[in-house]
């Protein structure tokens, strides 16, 4: 397991994240006061578990939404087990068994795909256009090529360039996607 972040770094990254997770939770229970209730419950777990966060693992935004996730779920199983159905509507009954796709996946997904977006800003020119039009617009190399009027071994040598400064860019931020290994 990897060192977990310091108090500092693990506040700031609550404080960071908090107002998000409220909005999560208010969507899910659409109740102003319970979603401030299971928003400040799922920050106290955080906080309480905090040495079980692994940098390793997974972003922090992640782990947190998991935890607001599992505070939810619990809050509605312990409704149905007192039988309070009157708390309940059909769309949160309905959100037990529907089969939506990870939450903390989809968090993951989005601050990758920040992420990634962020990188591309920062290459150097070249390299930016060349990624810009393969992995964006879906350009052929050839008519990168011709686009910029440069032979396609040039394109290619700034597309291989731009991937090694895009990977590097991200282990340095701690993101490693699948496929990126570090050199």
């Amino acid at each position: 397991m990897s060192p977990a972040l310091s108090d500092p770094d693990f506040d700031k990254q609550l404080r960071e994240t908090k107002e998000v997770v409220y909005r999560y939770l208010l969507k899910r229970t659409r109740d102003p006061d319970l979603a401030q209730d299971l928003a400040q419950d799922a920050l106290l777990r955080a906080h309480k578990f905090r040495q079980k966060y692994d940098t390793d693992k997974g972003a922090f935004h992640a782990w947190l939404f998991r935890i607001a996730h599992n505070v939810h779920l619990t809050w509605i199983q312990k409704q149905q087990r007192q039988g309070d159905q009157s708390s309940l509507d059909n769309e949160q009954e309905n959100y037990i068994a529907a089969d939506e796709p990870d939450i903390s996946e989809t968090v993951e997904q989005k601050i990758l795909y920040q992420s990634i977006k962020k990188a591309i800003a920062c290459l150097p020119e070249p390299e930016r256009t060349v990624i810009y039009n393969k992995e964006i617009k879906g350009q052929k190399l050839a008519d990168t090529a011709r686009e910029l009027d440069v032979s396609i071994r040039t394109v290619s040598r700034r597309l291989l360039s731009g991937y090694d400064i895009l990977r590097k860019a991200l282990l340095e931020q701690g993101i490693a996607p699948e496929g990126f290994v570090e050199s």
